[in-house]
């Protein structure tokens, strides 16, 4: 004899640990069993967020750290691109910190930061600036 239950799994329940509890009577004695597992919930990347540090305009010369982090589970894989020629091209893959050092005019530009694991991907842009330094006659 088989019994099957299905629960339904929400991402509050990530974490929560579930017990399942048999007894079957039998004319000799009642036999038991019990099981336990924690429950984790996998959900593809959300709430995806890009900072710019110290700011998405910076002056030529200056370091910049470019920061993705998107909230999934598993964790996302982060990958950064640049948009060239009206083509994206990858700058960086697996890194959630994009280091520009030191930021030059070259830099400025659209950039992508792409967030997946095996259930989905997001991207969000962002528009960075590198103004160049002024100079007083």
């Amino acid at each position: 004899m088989n019994f099957t239950y299905e629960l339904t799994a929400e991402l509050r329940d990530s974490g929560q640990e579930l017990t399942c509890r048999v007894q079957l009577l039998t004319e000799n004695q009642p036999r038991k069993a019990e099981g336990s597992l924690t429950l984790q919930v996998h959900y593809a990347p959300t709430g995806i967020d890009i900072t710019a540090e110290p700011s998405a305009t910076v002056r030529e010369g200056q370091d910049v750290r470019l920061t993705c982090a998107a909230d999934s589970s598993p964790a996302a894989t982060i990958v950064w691109s640049k948009l060239s020629a009206g083509n994206w091209s990858v700058v960086a893959e697996d890194r959630a910190i994009l280091h520009l050092s030191p930021a030059l005019f070259g830099d400025t530009g659209m950039y992508r930061c792409e967030a997946g694991n095996k259930l989905g991907t997001i991207t969000k842009e962002v528009e960075f600036h590198v103004q160049g330094a002024w100079v007083s006659l």
